[in-house]
């Protein structure tokens, strides 16, 4: 007895062909990425200054509060100053995040646009490749920033029914 080899399906042409609508679909997705990827690069830089000057607004408050109210109280300033450098942190983790995003979704841009205008699917390729990497880096944030969601919601449930029960 012989034996029984699968039947596969026969595809008539290797690859994925993509109509003129879908071609003029993806050329719009392209323009759209490139706008939004310009919009996170103004966003980083606006994080990255409001990092650099948010420092010079502090020390300015603070200096301005010794001076004029006759009081320096160095506790407070030490305790600004620490929650100043944990936000620097955060706004310049953000920033590098955005800026990653913004840099893969100009890629994706410019090469889609491209692969659309000389109908080139190894840039296509590529391109998707770049759009791949920017829905990972999305993802990943996401399942961080819920984790941490919910990490803050414990710690401030259990905090919670500490206080309650110290009544």
């Amino acid at each position: 007895m012989e034996p029984i080899e699968p039947i596969l399906p026969v595809h008539p042409t290797p690859g994925l062909v993509l109509g003129d609508e879908a071609k003029y679909y993806l050329h719009n997705i392209g323009r759209w990425a490139g706008f939004f990827s310009v919009l996170g690069y103004i966003f980083t830089g606006l994080l990255v200054l409001l990092v650099i000057f948010v420092g010079a607004f502090f020390s300015i408050i603070s200096a301005f509060q010794s001076k004029y109210s006759g009081v320096d109280n160095d506790m407070a300033n030490t305790a600004m100053s620490a929650g100043l450098n944990v936000l620097r942190f955060v706004y310049l983790g953000i920033a590098v995040l955005n800026f990653f995003g913004a840099f893969y979704l100009g890629r994706f841009a410019a090469r889609i646009k491209t692969a659309v205008a000389i109908n080139d699917s190894l840039t296509a390729t590529s391109a998707f490749e770049n759009l791949k990497s920017f829905f990972k880096l999305i993802g990943i944030t996401t399942i961080v920033v819920l984790s941490l969601d919910l990490l803050f919601l414990t710690i401030f449930i259990i905090a919670a029914i500490g206080a309650a029960s110290m009544r």
